[in-house]
């Protein structure tokens, strides 16, 4: 991750360190001041939703139930930041677009070799018990 605070690069439990000696916050503030602007409340009763690892969930933990009957057995997820902006209306998702196009997309230049195109190949086939035969 990199911190939107001071631009450090980090992985892991290093960020969270890295939060609490640098800028004295816990990640779960962090989280909600600089990568959501606020932090999400329930989409059904209004009170603060569950937190894990840098992402807040829809849902509060007394309405997680419900929620799975809404959403799936996940509960649901906290809608994206970057929901409806586009690089035009958001200086973020601009910077992140740039970054990665051209030279700076991780996958520029690159090709699948040889060998990687036959195991592909392979696996991608569909066997005869998945067809279905059109009439």
């Amino acid at each position: 991750m990199i911190c939107k605070i001071c631009n450090y690069e980090s992985t892991g439990k290093d960020f969270s360190n890295h939060l609490q000696r640098e800028h004295k916050l816990k990640s779960k503030l962090y989280t909600a001041k600089y990568i959501y602007k606020e932090q999400p409340m329930c989409e059904l009763c209004g009170n603060e939703t569950r937190y894990v690892a840098y992402k807040f969930k829809r849902f509060c933990k007394d309405c997680s139930k419900i929620s799975s009957s809404i959403t799936g057995a996940e509960g649901g997820k906290a809608t994206a930041w970057n929901k409806g902006l586009t690089k035009e209306t958001d200086e973020r998702v601009k910077k992140q677009a740039e970054d990665n196009t051209g030279e700076g997309n991780p996958f520029y230049g690159k090709r699948h070799t040889l060998s990687s195109r036959q195991k592909m190949s392979k696996t991608k086939k569909l066997r005869n018990k998945k067809r279905t035969k059109t009439t």
